[in-house]
């Protein structure tokens, strides 16, 4: 195991460098014309069912505009609706997918027995100042994932089954998460945000918590080709510490005018697959700092003993 110092922090435990490999979801976003496409937007009921989302559908707080493309949320309550998953798809497998528009509004609920959230294979563009509370039961679809995602404004809860290798929000070619707020409980990992994963004047709250399973060895709680934060906070609170990973970027992490809370503290009742386990906090090619509040609380494994790697704020 190869252990790497982040540049600059006096005081912070060691960062440790673990290899990693991501599987994305990709898909083209440029406009085209739905009939052309065959575009259609379907929802999903618990029994794994898909049915036709058209305009004149009538669920109480949803509405669908199909000129615009815009899905609006207002009040929505899926257990009252039985449909909490909706998917942006095309019958054919070469059509151009146009943006998504997703408007949220007011207290919404997307909670499902198989899956819930949004999906499509072009652009998603989540907007308002509103709630949207996602989870699910057994479901196995990451709830919000697109080819390119711009989460602006509205407060998004994750909680639930994460499902085996399920992230909550992934992206290909990018997310952007603007003046929002996001809040995981109980995930494997986070946000996935291929190419580039950007987070302005928002605040990401992440609980992570889920038993050991075959396969399941590691956990990216935040992680692109290029990570950027700025203006924001970011708490991570794991009671999970060996098989960690915070923020990893396979090119740049870029942190400035932000504060960051982490406390890896694992559960001492389970005992690690491995002999010896070095949590992850930043990881990168480079990383770069300014103006940035960092507190970080980690354990360590090593041969059937947990050891407390230390605890230490700086101002960077």
């Amino acid at each position: 195991m190869v252990r790497e110092s982040v540049r600059n922090i006096k005081g912070i435990a060691s960062v440790f460098v673990l290899a990693t490999a991501c599987f994305l979801f990709g898909g083209n976003s440029e406009k085209t014309f739905a009939a052309e496409a065959g575009l259609k937007l379907e929802a999903c009921d618990d029994t794994g069912k898909f049915t036709e989302i058209t305009d004149s559908t009538k669920l109480d707080g949803f509405k669908y505009d199909s000129n615009t493309n815009t899905i609006e949320l207002n009040n929505y309550d899926s257990t009252k609706t039985g449909f909490a998953f909706f998917r942006y798809t095309s019958v054919s497998s070469s059509a151009i997918i146009p943006t998504l528009n997703v408007k949220i509004s007011g207290k919404n609920v997307l909670s499902g027995k198989k899956n819930a959230g949004v999906n499509s294979a072009g652009i998603i563009m989540i907007t308002g100042n509103g709630n949207l509370d996602i989870s699910d039961v057994d479901g196995d679809t990451i709830p919000i994932r697109a080819d390119e995602l711009t989460i602006d404004g509205p407060t998004i809860n994750f909680s639930g089954n994460s499902g085996v290798g399920k992230i909550p929000i992934s992206a290909y070619k990018g997310v952007t998460i603007k003046s929002a707020n996001i809040n995981f409980e109980k995930v494997i990992d986070a946000i996935n945000g291929g190419r580039l994963l950007e987070i302005i004047d928002s605040e990401i709250n992440i609980t992570q918590y889920q038993e050991p399973y075959e396969g399941n060895t590691r956990n990216y709680m935040l992680n692109g080709d290029v990570v950027n934060i700025s203006n924001s906070v970011v708490n991570f609170e794991v009671n999970r510490a060996y098989n960690y990973n915070g923020i990893i970027a396979y090119g740049t992490i870029s942190i400035n005018d932000s504060k960051l809370d982490i406390k890896a503290i694992p559960n001492v009742n389970t005992k690690p697959s491995d002999d010896v386990i070095y949590p992850t906090v930043l990881y990168a090619s480079y990383i770069q700092m300014n103006n940035v509040d960092i507190h970080i609380e980690m354990v360590e494994y090593e041969r059937g003993e947990y050891r407390k790697l230390g605890s230490a704020t700086v101002i960077h």
